[in-house]
């Protein structure tokens, strides 16, 4: 992962313990997205509950920098992600991977453990609401797996070049492109994708597509 890094808010001397800076941050965030179905499946990620093809899925990601920023995203339960050398899918909600994601804008959601803890907590109200919203019209705008290609494109077009270095988002492009029929655009997703990988991995991840 890359991103900008400058700290956004007035900074304390020395470095928040990690573990400090989640007890800080992470209740906020449960009190809105638990009660929404969401369940927490790693120390800053969370993922909707549920029988679902497609899954909301949430985080706060952290970058370069000692910083952490919100992003949100879903996990389709008809792409598969490679793990090592294997091709595994990711279809509960534990075990939920993000396939397609969007990064929070604008900088000011930027939280970091050089900032002081009353920066933090003052910061996170508008953090939690900001990106919240923001993630809400996200899901809201993939419910169904006709809306995916209309967001794929958005996303690329807004950063062109921070969606090439994102190949699991080619991969999804290919594997609903090909189930909504629309073959030119899987081709032209697979060969994108391919450019990342050894064939071991992209044989890996044909077979566990049927391919």
């Amino acid at each position: 992962w890359q991103r900008r890094t400058e700290p956004t808010a007035p900074q304390s001397f020395g470095m928040i313990p990690v573990a400090e800076f989640d007890a800080l941050v992470l209740p906020p965030l449960d009190d809105v997205l638990l009660p929404m179905g969401f369940q927490r499946i790693a120390s800053r990620v969370w993922a909707m509950t549920g029988d679902l093809d497609i899954r909301p899925m949430f985080a706060l990601r952290a970058w370069k920098g000692a910083a952490y920023a919100p992003s949100w995203g879903i996990s389709l339960a008809i792409v598969p992600h490679l793990s090592g050398q294997t091709a595994k899918w990711h279809r509960t909600h534990k075990s939920a991977e993000f396939d397609i994601w969007e990064d929070a804008k604008p900088r000011e959601m930027d939280l970091s453990t050089l900032h002081s803890r009353d920066a933090i907590l003052r910061a996170m109200p508008s953090v939690v609401a900001g990106s919240l919203l923001q993630a809400t019209a996200f899901w809201d705008s993939t419910r169904h797996l006709t809306d995916i290609p209309a967001t794929l494109d958005r996303l690329q077009e807004q950063n062109s070049g921070w969606f090439g270095m994102r190949p699991q988002m080619r991969l999804a492009d290919y594997v609903v492109s090909k189930r909504l029929g629309l073959h030119d655009r899987a081709e032209t997703a697979l060969a994108a994708w391919r450019i990342n990988h050894e064939d071991a991995k992209v044989t890996a991840i044909l077979e566990k597509l049927g391919r």
